[in-house]
């Protein structure tokens, strides 16, 4: 289950429209989430979303010693997805509000 910090019905529009980037062309923006299952595993989500409305939605449980290797096996995934789909550019937010390019150009994933 992804859990977000706060209800995006609860924000004023201006909020909303603030804290996403600005896509151009074939960008898309991802959202993701970990948890912590039981013994090594983790359960992943990845909401991915273009500028013409096109969503990806990812969920999968997979086993690692670590959040941080749990979060890189949720990057391979997603990087290895989404250019299959023709995106070019990522962006990505990690809980500070500002938006971050991750991925620019053609990155290889093997």
């Amino acid at each position: 289950m992804v859990r977000w910090k706060k209800n995006p019905s609860t924000l004023p529009q201006s909020n909303l429209i603030q804290s996403t980037p600005h896509l151009q062309g074939n960008e898309w923006m991802r959202f993701w989430k970990i948890d912590k299952g039981t013994g090594q595993n983790f359960g992943i989500a990845m909401l991915a979303r273009n500028l013409q409305g096109d969503s990806i939605i990812l969920c999968k449980s997979i086993e690692a010693a670590t959040p941080i290797k749990a979060r890189i096996k949720l990057v391979r995934v997603s990087h290895s997805r989404l250019p299959q789909l023709g995106a070019n550019s990522i962006w990505c937010s990690f809980d500070t509000g500002k938006w971050t390019r991750i991925m620019a150009g053609k990155t290889k994933v093997s």
